[in-house]
C-alpha cells in the first residue's frame, strides 16, 4: 500500500449502513493542500488519485468533490491559481471513472475571494465573515 500524507478517517469505514440511519449515502469532500500552512488535515495534490481509489472499497460513502483553502493575502485574486489549480485536478480526476467518486463540486473561496473562486468554478463558497463579521480571537 501506498504511503499517504493523509489517511481516510476511519470512521469511513464504519459498519452501519447509511440506510439504517434514514439516509441513502454519506457525502465526504476531501480538502486538498494548495501551498498553504493549513492547520486542518489535509491531502496533497499528489495523493489524490490513491485516496480516490479508495473509495471504491466504500460502499456507504461517496467522495463528492474536492476543496481547498488557499494561502491569507491581502489580494483576492492571488487564490485564483489555487482555484484553477484544483479545478483542473478535479476534472483530470473525474475523467477516470471510480465507484463511488463523484466529484461534482469543488468547495473553495470564502468572503474575501468569492469572485475569484466562482470565476474558476466554485460550487460551494463559504461566507461566515461575510454574513456574521470576522471572529473574535480567543482566549
Amino acid at each position: 500500500m501506498t504511503s499517504l500524507a493523509f489517511e481516510l478517517p476511519a470512521s469511513l469505514e464504519a459498519t452501519e449502513p447509511p440506510e439504517a440511519r434514514g439516509i441513502a449515502r454519506d457525502e465526504v469532500r476531501l480538502l486538498v493542500a494548495s501551498g498553504a500552512d493549513c492547520e486542518i488535515e489535509h491531502a496533497r495534490f499528489s495523493d489524490l488519485p490513491a485516496l480516490l481509489d479508495r473509495f471504491v472499497t466504500l460502499s456507504h460513502v461517496t467522495c463528492a468533490g474536492l476543496m481547498v483553502i488557499p494561502p491569507f493575502t491581502e489580494n483576492p485574486h492571488d487564490a485564483r491559481p489555487h482555484f484553477a489549480a484544483l479545478r483542473a485536478l478535479r476534472d483530470r480526476e473525474a475523467e477516470i471513472a471510480r465507484p463511488h467518486v463523484e466529484l461534482r463540486e469543488l468547495s473553495m473561496g470564502m468572503s474575501g475571494d468569492l469572485e475569484a473562486a466562482v470565476a474558476e468554478g466554485a460550487t460551494i463558497v463559504r461566507v461566515g465573515t461575510a454574513i456574521f463579521g470576522a471572529r473574535q480571537p480567543r482566549g
